[in-house]
């Protein structure tokens, strides 16, 4: 009986070490289970962070796309009005030397006058 008793204390011990083992490592799963799903949804708002910055930086590009296409415009239209303000100057440039020529050539018309009228005095004193 001895035996018999023994063994079967020995069986329930190792019945009960087996039963806390078992225990243990119920919790052990419990807790990685858990950890597992935080990973998880920490994963999910990670990724819809990611999704919200890829929107954001998409956005920003498409902004940027529109802000040069406005700025090479308006680089264009500078360019086209210098080009224009060039010619215009050239244009009151020539304007200007046109109206000092014809001042020039008035006042050597009015010399010429004047100088027809003397001679012609002269050749009325001369004849008469």
């Amino acid at each position: 009986k001895s035996d018999l008793q023994e063994r079967l204390v020995r069986a329930e011990a190792v019945a009960e070490h087996a039963k806390q083992a078992a225990a243990s490592a119920e919790e052990l799963r419990r807790k990685q289970e858990s950890e597992a799903l935080q990973l998880i949804r920490a994963r999910d708002e990670l990724d819809d962070l990611q999704s919200a910055k890829d929107e954001e930086i998409s956005e920003m590009n498409d902004q940027l796309y529109e802000k040069t296409q406005l700025l090479e415009a308006a680089e264009e239209t500078v360019a086209a009005l210098q080009a224009e303000a060039h010619t215009l100057r050239e244009e009151v440039e020539g304007q200007r030397s046109a109206t000092a020529q014809v001042q020039r050539l008035k006042q050597e018309l009015a010399e010429e006058r004047e100088e027809k009228e003397r001679l012609s005095r002269l050749l009325q004193q001369a004849i008469g």
